[in-house]
């Protein structure tokens, strides 16, 4: 309970946490339902509907064993879903994966450590074989590839839910409720998960801690799935949450904090014969949650779930003197009629404790900050000369691991199950175009668009992770705005990954966390979920330390009253201008461009943020008078990439005037025009007659045209 993991004692002893929640508090964004109390995040969508939101890590078990930690990744942010409110209905997830280069040779793999490929491929199997079943669309399947994860791999899912509005709230128990644990039997698979995740990966972790990854089992999880809706709507649910890190001490824990909590864990059933009573209440086997039901509702309660096979025992109940009291007595019976509203402690004491104690006596580190120093030069400014050596840098950017055609993996997932996407991971002719965004209509019958995209760069770490901070606010930002969606009704999950704290990854984090702050103040743009992980590092057998790139994930997500009426991203029509809009950046730093000739620079492409305001401002007016045809914001691989994957989704092609670009840059640079990575910038494809209206509402210049030869020049 007091792990890092589950208690965030590092965040909260730099005052990161609070930070963090005060800047989405000062922003009162009045769309918002529900924020850092409850399992995800929710906000408000139409006809009284709500979304939800998480992300979750698994970076430990999915290091050591990635085929059941990125099962059980899956499962547990799907039921910080089920968790949240009464109740969500989850409506897509994703897989984000940070790994080592698959194509090492094994001598350059660290002792201890699994080959990357070995995990990835195991992470692909893993993703498939559970969230196939779970029948959960997936919208973002995304891998990227840098050394600093060859030791400890950077494993992230997200889950978004619906859910109605006025179930959206966290709710509350109250004293003479029952505790009633559903879901698989609880076994020794899991124990200290909490705290090895908290802890740096050695090279010894996959062998005398492998007993912390959990076993998955989907099906089990889906029949709750079905069933909590149903009890949701039945009022049969006071409060529900799930059983993840910490097992049912954290679970119980945090549900029975403002009432007190009584448990027989004699009552639990049990996968393995001679568990210890400790041993099942910390254990984290997977697919269980903790259901408060009113005494009145039970029967209701215990019919909806036996309809629907799920499991589930009366294991306690929530009391009102405020302890937390668990108890190990086989002799007594479950019958809630006997149940008193203070029972005994019986049988063995496992724990007993006030709550004041487990919340306010957990001893925090005290950090020290110190300012690191910067390791990385310029970048060369070799020039591109030749027509091969253009066509062959075109070649080394489009074909990076980070960016190429990664569909052998995303097509393994189901997309479109639940019949609810409108744009899944892959679009466009052929349905072999990457999308920038994803969207759902999740409310039957409606055209209202629930959008999401997904920014994660850890090239960007390498070179500046405060303004890398920065920039994956913009990019996730700026993908949902080049689509239509209202700058101003979009939210943000935030996922922190950074190696094991020492004073200067202090400083760097505490700062990268700032910065968020400011500018999710400044846009208007609250934080209403996420999580931090800071244990990014793994240890080598000779006492040699590889850290992971200070990494920062950040999912955007909006709404759109009609997603018919979004922004695409393929190409349209021949003879179309082709223009780029927004605050335009000569840097190369951290680009996929850099990183084909082994290099990172030192400068990031940071815009000015002012400027970025004003043209997503008139951006957006624009989009609802329909002045675009088709639209994408600009990323890893620059421009090149965008104008690449606009004509693979459309079948044609463009003609592009690098001297028109890099004319507006300082220096002037043909190659970082194509290859700049130019964030906050958006590609739009416009008719002729729109230009005045364009250029004369915001930054903008003439790039180029269709073409109805599907080449690029």
């Amino acid at each position: 309970t007091w792990s890092d993991h589950c208690f965030h004692t590092t965040w909260k002893c730099l005052g990161l946490l609070k930070a963090l929640q005060d800047a989405t508090h000062l922003i009162n964004h009045p769309l918002v339902l529900s924020v850092f109390e409850d399992n995800a995040g929710a906000v408000t969508f139409y006809d009284g509907w709500a979304l939800t939101l998480k992300g979750e890590t698994h970076n430990s078990p999915s290091a050591v064993s990635p085929y059941g930690g990125i099962m059980t990744k899956h499962g547990g942010v799907i039921r910080d879903t089920l968790g949240c409110g009464q109740g969500a209905w989850p409506i897509g997830g994703s897989t984000v994966m940070g790994l080592g280069d698959p194509f090492l040779s094994w001598e350059e793999v660290p002792e201890g450590a699994l080959h990357p490929k070995t995990i990835l491929v195991e992470s692909i199997r893993g993703t498939a074989d559970y969230t196939n079943p779970m029948g959960i669309p997936m919208m973002f399947p995304v891998y990227r590839f840098h050394p600093g994860y060859t030791g400890k791999c950077f494993a992230l899912g997200h889950s978004i839910g619906l859910i109605p509005a006025k179930r959206a709230p966290k709710g509350k128990p109250e004293p003479g409720d029952l505790a009633i644990l559903i879901g698989g039997r609880t076994g020794r698979d899991g124990l200290h998960g909490a705290t090895v995740s908290s802890s740096s990966m050695t090279s010894e972790t996959a062998t005398v801690d492998a007993a912390h990854v959990q076993i998955g089992h989907p099906i089990e999880e889906r029949k709750f799935m079905e069933a909590i809706p149903v009890l949701r709507d039945q009022e049969c649910l006071r409060a529900i949450t799930d059983l993840g890190a910490a097992g049912l001490s954290s679970a119980a824990g945090e549900m029975g904090a403002d009432t007190g909590i009584w448990i027989n864990l004699a009552w639990i059933s049990l996968k393995t014969e001679g568990m210890h009573p400790w041993e099942i209440w910390i254990s984290e086997s997977q697919e269980r949650m903790l259901l408060c039901v009113p005494t009145e509702k039970l029967q209701l309660a215990m019919d909806i779930l036996l309809r629907y096979e799920v499991p589930a025992a009366i294991i306690g109940k929530f009391t009102n003197n405020n302890r937390c009291q668990v108890i190990h007595d086989s002799q007594i019976s479950n019958d809630p009629g006997q149940l008193q509203l203070h029972p005994e402690l019986s049988g063995e004491t496992v724990v007993d404790l006030d709550f004041s104690d487990l919340r306010k006596g957990c001893p925090l580190p005290v950090l020290e900050l110190k300012v690191p120093e910067s390791s990385q030069k310029q970048a060369s400014t070799a020039r591109l000369n030749t027509d091969r050596e253009w066509t062959q840098a075109v070649i080394n950017v489009l074909s990076h691991l980070n960016i190429c055609d990664q569909s052998s993996a995303g097509t393994q997932f189901d997309s479109t199950v639940q019949g609810i996407t409108a744009t899944g991971p892959y679009g466009g002719k052929n349905a072999r175009m990457p999308n920038d965004i994803w969207v759902s209509t999740p409310v039957r019958g409606k055209p209202y668009g629930a959008a999401a995209s997904i920014a994660f760069n850890p090239f960007y770490g390498d070179v500046d992770p405060v303004i890398m901070a920065r920039l994956m606010i913009i990019e996730s930002m700026c993908k949902l705005i080049a689509s239509g969606v209202c700058p101003k009704e979009i939210v943000l999950c935030d996922n922190f990954y950074t190696p094991r704290v020492n004073p200067e990854i202090a400083y760097v984090l505490k700062n990268m966390v700032h910065e968020c702050c400011e500018l999710s103040i400044r846009l208007g743009a609250p934080f209403i979920s996420g999580k931090d992980s800071s244990s990014g590092t793994f240890i080598g057998s000779d006492g040699s330390r590889l850290d992971i790139p200070p990494t920062l994930a950040v999912m955007a997500m909006g709404r759109h009253p009609d997603a018919n009426q979004m922004i695409s991203k393929p190409f349209k029509q021949a003879g179309n201008l082709l223009c780029l809009t927004g605050p335009l950046s000569s840097q190369l730093g951290g680009s996929i461009y850099l990183d084909t000739l082994g290099e990172r620079g030192n400068k990031l492409p940071d815009p000015d943020i002012s400027t970025l305001e004003k043209s997503w401002k008139s951006y957006f007016k624009l989009a609802k008078d329909k002045k675009f045809v088709s639209a994408s914001a600009l990323a890893e691989g620059g421009l090149i990439r965008r104008i690449f994957e606009m004509s693979m989704g459309s079948g044609l092609g463009c003609h592009i005037d690098l001297e028109s670009i890099s004319s507006n840059l300082n220096p002037e640079w043909p190659e970082g025009a194509l290859f700049g990575e130019m964030l906050g910038c958006i590609l739009v494809e416009i008719k002729e007659k729109h230009w005045p209206d364009i250029s004369g509402s915001l930054p903008a210049i003439k790039i180029g045209r269709v073409q109805s030869l599907p080449q690029l020049s």
